[in-house]
């Protein structure tokens, strides 16, 4: 029999559950003594499945709680974990808490007709894709038998660009608005999200070289050397210039979407959000005879699929295409 036991180190936090796996040590940390004797049982049971037959029963609240002491181990970033933890409240409150043996694909199903008819087929593929993700985890675990759970089949949502008079107005519409209108040049001419551009410091920006250093907060990846057109440097070496000297971030204020809103009515344009002037970078490029490879790491996309599906305006380039066709030849009498 494999044993596992509980610990407090000196110094640190929280109780430790200790075991052998595989010949190597290895150990756990939680916050309160309880759920490391909570651990301690499931942890035991998985390692005596030769004695201990089948999957391990474990309460629907402690499931949870476990799934999300393993996403944050994992480094998930915030607002997915939230996502994920928000789509297994939902399945609680519609259908019921369940153990983890007890959580079947009839209960799954029940879950997804019930949401049908609240919300979109979209929003239901999303809780969809979160169950999965927990099922998967939890049959690792041996807290459940494992099953599939198929997606359905939802509509393509159109890639929404901003048209260029749109743009246009808006930038003659903000120069009166020095940080409102700097986060819309960045955001055209890098694709960087909104927040990522509010997170750029003065020293981020390196105009000699037209490079700004990016860090991405969603997918935590840094480009170092993210280029810049250089039409775009005189503007940003003016708004540097007229900056305190003592001044770190690139903003001296916070973005506000209500102000935004505000601008865009005075511009007198319809609405666009920052997430579709990134959409309008990596298509523009694209449309202009950029290769996908490098639309791809600009957008910090590891996917092409992605890209393909999401950025990328796919019926006008179809009609590019065909109308590369040579049918004034062919109509001639």
């Amino acid at each position: 029999m494999n044993k596992v036991w509980i610990y407090k180190r000196e110094g640190r936090p929280g109780w430790w559950v200790g075991w052998y796996e595989k010949g190597r040590r290895k150990s756990k940390v939680l916050p309160t003594k309880a759920l490391a004797e909570h651990f301690q049982h499931i942890k035991y049971t998985q390692l005596n499945q030769d004695v201990f037959i089948g999957c391990i029963r474990v309460p629907w609240d402690d499931l949870v709680e476990l799934y999300k002491s393993h996403k944050t181990a994992k480094g998930l970033e915030p607002s997915s974990l939230y996502q994920s933890l928000h789509t297994l409240d939902l399945f609680a409150e519609k259908v019921k808490k369940v153990a983890s043996t007890e959580f079947t694909i009839n209960v799954v199903e029940q879950f997804i007709q019930i949401r049908l008819k609240e919300v979109k087929p979209y929003t239901v593929a999303k809780d969809i894709a979160y169950l999965r993700a927990f099922v998967n985890w939890a049959a690792e675990q041996n807290f459940m038998s494992p099953f599939k759970i198929e997606r359905i089949k939802t509509p393509e949502p159109p890639v929404v660009l901003v048209e260029s008079e749109v743009i246009q107005k808006t930038l003659q519409s903000l120069k009166n608005e020095p940080t409102y209108f700097v986060r819309l040049i960045l955001a055209l001419s890098t694709g960087l999200r909104r927040g990522d551009i509010d997170s750029l410091k003065v020293s981020d920006v390196n105009l000699k070289e037209c490079y700004v250093h990016s860090s991405s907060q969603k997918t935590r990846k840094v480009m170092p050397r993210r280029p810049i057109p250089e039409a775009v440097v005189p503007t940003l070496e003016q708004y540097i210039k007229e900056l305190p000297k003592e001044q770190i971030e690139l903003f001296v204020d916070t973005f506000r979407r209500k102000k935004w809103l505000r601008l865009l009515k005075r511009a007198k344009v319809k609405e666009f959000t920052f997430q579709q002037i990134r959409k309008t970078f990596a298509s523009t490029l694209t449309h202009k005879g950029a290769s996908k490879a490098a639309v791809q790491q600009l957008t910090e996309h590891s996917d092409q699929r992605v890209l393909d599906k999401h950025y990328l305006n796919v019926d006008s380039m179809l009609a590019k295409t065909v109308n590369l066709l040579p049918m004034d030849e062919w109509l001639q009498p």
